[in-house]
């Protein structure tokens, strides 16, 4: 199986079958592919929830809107 297929069939984490219609995630970091299935994407995000404070996390999401609204006009 060449590693194309395997990004779009399998969690680039742990393997477990995924495709396009289970809650995951598909995409890049970086040049690298990366599909995670629910329940790696889940642990991500406690990852860097853990790893970050709530200041930090709120300090993010208030850049991304003013840019994303920068975009908008």
């Amino acid at each position: 199986m060449d590693f194309e297929s395997q990004f779009k069939t399998k969690c680039t984490v742990c393997s477990t079958p995924f495709d396009e219609d289970d809650w995951g995630v598909m995409g890049y970091i970086g040049s690298l592919t990366l599909s995670c299935c629910a329940n790696c994407t889940n642990g991500i995000f406690e990852m860097v929830y853990q790893l970050s404070s709530k200041e930090d996390l709120q300090e993010q999401i208030t850049k991304k809107d003013e840019q994303d609204q920068d975009e908008e006009q």
